[in-house]
């Protein structure tokens, strides 16, 4: 399966691209005085601790599209029937929404490493933690919608940039676009860890 033509206008390398539009996120909480994506750890080492998350990327199981009929992906079980364009409690329907993809030096150092990690930050997190650090990300509307051949290219372009792993950050609401992105990018060789965070959970995929 080859990666197509995005064949979404909102995808297009454009001042007005998921970038582009996570950065404008970040100036606006330096200027006020905090930064949503900063940890408290300063060097990087090697190490990769991670579970497996067979039902995201092993073929021939786990989820698919049928699963926004409804809507199981997240511990709050809420039942929207997202594919028919109704919004769960996360605040999406079926269509996966982007907020911010670059590479991300300030996650834990066993994932940013010296080079950073190649995050991914997903719209509509379920959790709706009250102290939240990315609030404009996770329950603000923000980024703009991709579809699945747009997600494995952000993946590939990470990867070119020099991303130690791609980490997905909260992505499970949207776990059947998510898993035929990460296959698809694998098809056309991208060859970096996976690294998953959803509600209390990190997975990784070692590409092997």
């Amino acid at each position: 399966m080859g990666l197509s033509n995005c064949d979404n206008a909102t995808c297009a390398k454009a001042p007005g691209d998921v970038a582009q539009l996570g950065e404008r996120c970040l100036r606006k909480a330096e200027a006020e005085g905090s930064n949503p994506f900063i940890s408290t750890r300063e060097s990087a080492g090697s190490a990769r601790i991670c579970v497996r998350a067979p039902f995201l990327f092993v073929r021939g199981g786990g989820v698919t599209q049928g699963a926004y009929e409804s809507c199981e992906l997240c511990p709050r079980r809420c039942h929207a029937r997202r594919s028919r364009g109704a919004r769960g409690l996360c605040g999406m329907t079926s269509t996966p929404r982007v907020a911010r993809a670059a590479l991300h030096f300030w996650e834990e150092p066993p994932i940013s490493g010296e080079s950073g990690s190649g995050a991914v930050f997903f719209s509509g997190c379920p959790l709706r933690c009250a102290f939240c650090q990315n609030h404009d990300i996770s329950h603000g509307g923000f980024g703009v919608e991709v579809t699945p051949s747009r997600l494995a290219r952000m993946m590939l372009e990470l990867e070119t940039q020099g991303a130690l792993n791609i980490n997905l950050v909260t992505p499970l609401h949207f776990a059947p676009h998510v898993r035929e992105a990460v296959f698809l990018a694998r098809e056309n060789g991208l060859s970096v860890p996976i690294v998953l965070q959803h509600v209390g959970l990190r997975a990784c995929d070692r590409g092997a």
